[in-house]
C-alpha cells in the first residue's frame, strides 16, 4: 500500500514512470530478466505483476538458519541477485503473483530514483501530508516502549522482524490510529493533499480471478 502510493507520488511529480523499465533505476552491476524482450516496470511490481519470484533467493536457509529474524542480515545486493536468478515464465503484466521481492525492489528503486531513503521518502511524501505521526521504519525510544510484542505459538516472546533490504515489502511499523488516518483518506482522496495519487491507486489494472482487481 505504502509503496504503490509512493510510485503514485512520485510519478506524479515526474520522477519516475508507472512504465518506467525498473532495470533503469538499478545499478549498472545489476541484472533484470527480460521475457520476450518486454521489461518488468515499476507499475508491474507495484501490482504484483512482474513474474518475481516471492521471496528473495535463500529464504528457506534464512529460516532454518535464524527463525525470529531471518531477513536482518539480508543485502539489497543479495536482492539484485535474487532478480538475476528469477527466470520469467511468463511476459511481465500479464499475472498478478504476489512478490516480496519484487516490494522489497520496488522500494529501493523508488529511494534511488528520489535520492532519499525510503523511510525518509514515506515520511515526507506520505505520512506528513496525511498527519500520520507514528508510521515509520525505526521508531524513537517513546515510540519503541508503545510497540506491540511478538509471540510464538507456545507464548514465547520472540524480538520483532529487521527486514531492511525489503523495507517496501513492509518495515513500516505503525499504530491503529495512523491506519485509520490513512484508510480515511482513502475513502475520501479529494479531501487530502494526497488526491490525484490516492485516486490512481484505486485504478485497476489487472483483473485477479473474478471477483478482484489489482490497482
Amino acid at each position: 500500500m505504502f509503496t504503490g502510493l509512493l510510485l503514485a507520488d512520485l510519478a506524479e511529480h515526474g520522477i519516475v514512470g508507472l512504465d518506467d523499465p525498473l532495470a533503469g533505476y538499478l545499478p549498472a552491476a545489476a541484472r533484470a530478466r527480460t521475457f520476450g524482450g518486454q521489461q518488468i516496470t515499476l507499475g508491474d511490481l507495484a501490482s504484483h505483476a512482474g513474474g518475481l519470484r516471492r521471496d528473495p533467493k535463500g529464504t528457506l536457509r534464512r529460516w532454518l538458519r535464524d527463525r525470529r529474524n531471518p531477513y536482518a542480515e539480508l543485502s539489497v545486493e543479495e536482492l539484485y541477485d535474487s532478480l538475476a536468478q528469477s527466470r520469467l515464465r511468463r511476459r511481465p503484466g500479464e499475472r498478478v503473483k504476489y512478490s516480496n521481492l519484487g516490494a522489497g525492489l520496488l522500494g529501493d528503486a523508488l529511494a534511488r530514483a528520489a535520492g532519499q531513503p525510503y523511510e525518509t521518502l514515506v515520511g515526507e511524501r506520505i505520512c506528513r501530508p496525511l498527519g500520520m505521526v507514528d508510521t515509520l521504519v525505526s521508531p524513537s525510544l517513546e515510540q519503541a516502549a508503545r510497540l506491540a510484542l511478538g509471540h510464538t505459538r507456545r507464548g514465547r516472546p520472540v524480538p520483532r522482524f529487521q527486514i531492511p533490504a525489503l523495507a517496501g515489502a513492509g518495515a513500516l511499523r505503525s499504530t491503529a490510529t495512523d491506519m485509520l488516518r490513512l484508510m480515511t483518506a482513502t475513502l475520501d482522496p479529494a479531501s487530502t493533499p494526497l488526491a490525484a495519487q490516492l485516486e490512481r491507486i484505486q485504478q485497476p489494472r489487472h483483473r485477479m480471478g473474478r471477483r478482484m482487481e489489482v490497482g
